[in-house]
């Protein structure tokens, strides 16, 4: 996304990522939000698992879902040259082309390891909220540690065998498939296989709809809910499947690596 919203200008002629960057923290790159509450991505995101993005333009408006939520207000007031619209559509369109044709697909998974370190931390907070008790947690940050440690080699040996001149990833379409198939799987295994305790059609053990609230965000759900209801055995249950998925994301991606390191 950073690299599109350089590539792509907004509604005023610059790069989408100028004006997105000004809500940035000095030396610090925007912020690539959580996805929102349940809306047309749930199938896809909160129960297949599948990674999703979105994005758009906003500002400081008062029309939407009312009655003025239409082409007359568009054209006096929100885009009525409609320059916005064509770039988001231009944004949608290089984002896809670029993921459709990546000879191996862009996923940055030390950022997953660093957003997940911060999850956990939050998840702290609510566990002293709700049960005065943020203790149980190493294990969790230990294997999350491996994760990112597994998330660098890979990005490594990646780079090394698809950046360098002698390219040997691109002279191996079969192996690059194989690997695409493998860090398709990192994701999934984020997934619960019979679902989440307090919902069994959510899978995404990362992030869902806020159960309480449609249209907010949870965090390591249902470590998040078990907190809520204060209940430990709800909590250490969830600690251990989400300790699991993450062992198994490390153990795929250290499979690629040792892929990529023997070519």
């Amino acid at each position: 996304m950073y690299e599109v919203s350089k590539s792509v200008n907004d509604g005023s002629g610059n790069p989408v990522y100028a004006k997105w960057s000004e809500r940035a923290p000095k030396d610090s790159p925007p912020e690539i939000g959580l996805l929102g509450g349940g809306s047309d991505f749930s199938a896809f995101y909160n129960h297949l698992g599948i990674p999703s993005l979105e994005h758009g333009f906003g500002g400081p408006f008062g029309q939407y879902h009312s009655n003025h939520d239409n082409i007359g207000w568009t054209l006096h007031y929100g885009d009525s040259t409609f320059r916005y619209h064509a770039a988001s559509s231009q944004f949608a369109a290089v984002e896809a082309m670029r993921i459709a044709n990546a000879d191996v697909l862009p996923f940055d998974f030390s950022a997953l390891g660093h957003w997940l370190t911060i999850a956990v931390q939050h998840a702290k907070v609510l566990a002293m909220k709700n049960m005065h008790d943020s203790s149980g947690f190493s294990p969790l940050e230990g294997v999350i540690a491996d994760f990112i440690t597994a998330s660098k080699a890979y990005a490594d040996a990646r780079d090394k065998k698809y950046l360098s001149s002698s390219t040997p990833l691109r002279a191996n379409p079969e192996i690059v498939d194989s690997i695409n198939q493998a860090l398709r799987m990192v994701g999934f295994a984020f997934n619960a296989p019979d679902g989440l305790f307090f919902d069994k059609w959510e899978r995404n053990q990362l992030v869902l709809s806020d159960p309480d609230n449609g249209y907010a965000d949870l965090e390591l759900p249902a470590l998040s809910v078990a907190f809520r209801n204060k209940n430990g055995l709800q909590a250490n249950v969830a600690t251990i499947q989400l300790i699991r998925a993450v062992k198994k994301a490390t153990s795929i991606l250290q499979g690629i690596t040792a892929t990529l390191g023997g070519m």
